[in-house]
């Protein structure tokens, strides 16, 4: 009997092995191949089943160290019962002895002890402090920092302090972000420098800043005239900005010896200006394929920071795009981050995802292949790299020529 059950757990754990290694070379196969909806939807599930494997692995050993088991989750309810048990039992207060020695079991007498205890224990006594005991304390702020810290504030320190803040942060209730402060600073800063020191000083009330709302009211009835404004000038349709038509192309590229990826994303004005740009550097990517479904979602991130209302997004990656385009759960390696895209692109008015051949998307991607920066995340406004503006320019003057 012994012998017999021997031979079929060497036999089964042996075929467990054999499983997990047939499913390792698959996975391994299947990286190969080309990223088809067939291919990492078989990819997927042969991860799915490999885990399982592992968590039985997982399980069997959990089980063999039996004090380990008990100690980390073990569904033992008798063993926990009786362990809850013990620890109230020692943790129960029964009663407290007062001032006088006398001990006090009654829940009145316990509230009356407790709350004395506490009351001494946190009020002050009055003691006298001995300067005899700071002699020998040296003194940490000098006359120098005392003054540094005494001194007026100035407009200079609220600029740096805007500077300080991430330009794309969430913006505040105004909908405006850190970077249009600024970029508009030599406009606006006299103005939030006198206030923000006014506040600090104690002369001004910060919570009337929550009841005010800033308004440009016109002076005339038609404040724009019809004859001064082009039919293609879109800011002046109701409900419309100037903004509004907006493109942004992206791109990425990819590192397999370090599983590295640069991701950029170039937004322009229906005139082929460029409005905005960024630049990552993303660390643990998989695959390049995860390297542009990121670039998607970094263009999206930008465009919404930037306070646009429709976009169109232009990938040159025809998977990702039709991934995005598509109703049914992607369950690729990239079906967390199209995912995420889509629930982005939910807060635009209108954002399409369009697909671009690689001489269409060349701005892109002349602004990741142009990285040669230690620095994670870098972005413009109304600006770029200057191979990246030379190329947008080209392609303005090639779709618009002179």
């Amino acid at each position: 009997m012994s012998n017999g059950l021997d031979e079929w757990f060497r036999r089964l754990r042996k075929e467990k092995k054999l499983t997990v290694q047939d499913l390792q070379a698959k996975i391994g196969m299947l990286n190969e191949l080309n990223p088809t909806n067939d291919v990492l939807g078989d990819l997927l599930e042969t991860k799915v089943a490999l885990n399982l494997e592992m968590d039985k692995e997982e399980l069997y050993w959990e089980q063999r160290a039996r004090m380990n088991w008990l100690q980390h989750g073990d569904r033992n309810t008798a063993f926990f019962h009786r362990f809850a048990s013990e620890r109230k039992r020692k943790n129960r207060i029964v009663g407290f002895k007062d001032e006088y020695g006398n001990f006090v079991e009654d829940e009145q007498g316990l509230h009356s002890i407790a709350r004395e205890y506490f009351s001494d224990l946190f009020q002050s006594q009055g003691v006298d402090i001995d300067d005899r005991i700071l002699e020998g304390v040296d003194s940490c702020i000098n006359a120098e920092m005392n003054t540094m810290l005494s001194r007026a504030y100035t407009k200079a320190e609220a600029w740096e302090a805007v500077k300080s803040i991430a330009p794309l942060k969430a913006s505040g209730e105004d909908g405006l972000g850190a970077v249009f402060y600024q970029k508009f600073w030599h406009i606006i800063g006299d103005d939030i420098s006198d206030y923000c020191i006014a506040v600090l000083k104690g002369d001004s009330d910060i919570k009337a800043i929550n009841h005010t709302h800033i308004v440009l009211i016109p002076k005339v009835d038609s404040p724009v005239l019809s004859n001064c404004i082009d039919s293609a000038q879109s800011a002046f349709v109701p409900n419309r900005l100037i903004t509004d038509n907006i493109i942004v192309n992206v791109d990425a590229s990819f590192k397999a010896f370090n599983r590295s990826a640069i991701t950029g994303a170039i937004i322009r004005d229906s005139e082929g200006y460029v409005v905005g740009a960024s630049r990552r550097l993303c660390q643990s990517t998989p695959s390049a394929f995860t390297a542009e479904a990121l670039a998607v979602l970094h263009g999206i991130i930008l465009a919404a920071n930037l306070g646009f209302h429709f976009i169109w997004v232009e990938s040159d990656s025809l998977a990702v795009v039709k991934i995005l385009n598509s109703n049914t759960i992607d369950k690729s390696e990239i079906g967390a981050i199209t995912w995420d895209s889509k629930v982005k692109a939910c807060i635009f008015e209108e954002c399409k995802f369009l697909f671009v051949p690689r001489q269409g998307n060349r701005v892109a991607h002349a602004l990741v292949s142009d990285y040669d920066s230690d620095l994670f995340e870098e972005f413009w406004v109304e600006d770029a790299p200057a191979l990246v503006l030379s190329m947008a320019d080209s392609d303005r003057r090639y779709l618009d020529p002179p």
